[in-house]
């Protein structure tokens, strides 16, 4: 019997041909099933607890990571390790969008380390 999990972040079909095919199939295989936070009951440890789904781990070790400021913005840019392929890495923009209520710039670090690593099929069981 397979397990029916609840599908919070669909890809409207407008937006889907417009997107690479590798980001389609990551985000069907894991992101739409993460619960946006604004759908959750307000809990104050929000930003401190790891926010992967039925994980309790943490971030993994990627190449780089560097802190920017473009104008008012704070950016984080995670580089995987090793070489990029012959087009160089692919990338992925992540918008925080809590506001700096229901999370800040590292709300969602072991997640996008994860994904930078290659990892979050190890978060999604």
């Amino acid at each position: 019997m397979t397990e029916q999990r609840k599908i919070w972040q669909p890809l409207g079909p407008s937006l889907r041909s417009k997107l690479d095919p590798e980001y389609v199939a990551f985000h069907e295989e894991f992101v739409q099933f993460i619960q946006p936070d604004d759908s959750k009951p307000w809990d104050p440890e929000i930003r401190t607890v790891a926010r992967l789904p039925e994980s309790g781990i943490g971030p993994v070790r990627v190449g780089k990571t560097e802190d920017l400021q473009v104008g008012q913005c704070s950016v984080r840019v995670f580089t995987p390790e090793g070489e990029p392929g012959g087009t160089g890495w692919p990338l992925l923009l992540w918008f925080h969008g809590g506001g700096f209520v229901g999370g800040d710039i590292d709300s969602d670090v072991d997640f996008l380390t994860r994904a930078c690593s290659g990892t979050c099929h190890a978060a999604f069981p």
